[in-house]
């Protein structure tokens, strides 16, 4: 892992966690000093960390944390049901057998790592799921829009590992998911996708409202 990489990683968890408010200005000299690197990879990480959404920077500004409204959130995930219902019913004609096994591999590393609280890996395991069954749509068009539109779900979903029990429900829903492509049944593994990103829909809303309550009575304590 380059200099640059570390920085990136460890400021997307540090937003991630709450340690950046949404708002907040990152200010140059300081991430300098915290992540012990000079401006430039600073400033490389902080250019990537906009293209995924985390961050914007402005002129004779620089760099604020971005805020997600619980709004916002919420309609990024109803275009996600949508995609990924669709995506999913696509898949269950195409999948080979072994990007089955791929899932299921996929599923096994995620639920040995859910103790673990290996944020990185277990965002990027569970992303991996989910593109196995885009690509398996065969439908360009598709994994074209799917791609570019998972740069603002991604911004959400990396704070799944964060919430209580989401990880273990993940797994079971994959795993759902994984034996409807084996029935090759379309319409219920459509089903279970849409209902898989319901739930996580509902359960980020819900962590991010009890986030805000905790930072509330935190303020009206000071």
């Amino acid at each position: 892992m380059t200099l640059k990489e570390k920085v990136i990683k460890d400021l997307r968890n540090a937003i991630i966690k709450g340690e950046y408010k949404p708002g907040q200005r990152l200010i140059e000299n300081q991430l300098c000093s915290r992540f012990k690197a000079s401006r430039t990879p600073i400033r490389e990480a902080l250019n990537q960390l906009e293209k995924e959404g985390f961050v914007k920077i402005t002129p004779d500004i620089g760099a604020k944390v971005v805020q997600l409204s619980l709004k916002d959130v919420s309609n990024i995930f109803d275009i996600l049901i949508s995609l990924e219902g669709s995506a999913s019913r696509f898949a269950c004609l195409h999948i080979t057998e072994d990007q089955v096994n791929k899932l299921e591999e996929y599923n096994f590393f995620f639920e040995n790592n859910i103790e673990k609280q290996n944020l990185d890996l277990l965002f990027q395991l569970n992303a991996n799921f989910h593109s196995i069954i885009c690509e398996a749509s065969q439908n360009p068009y598709l994994i074209d829009i799917w791609n570019n539109f998972r740069r603002l779900v991604d911004r959400v979903s990396r704070m799944f590992p964060l919430i209580p029990g989401q990880c273990k429900e993940t797994y079971e829903e994959h795993q759902k998911i994984i034996d409807a492509f084996k029935l090759r049944n379309p319409p219920l593994v459509e089903f279970l996708m849409r209902e898989h990103l319901e739930l996580a829909k509902k359960n980020i809303v819900k962590y991010l409202i009890d986030s805000q309550k905790e930072d509330y009575n935190s303020s009206t304590k000071d």
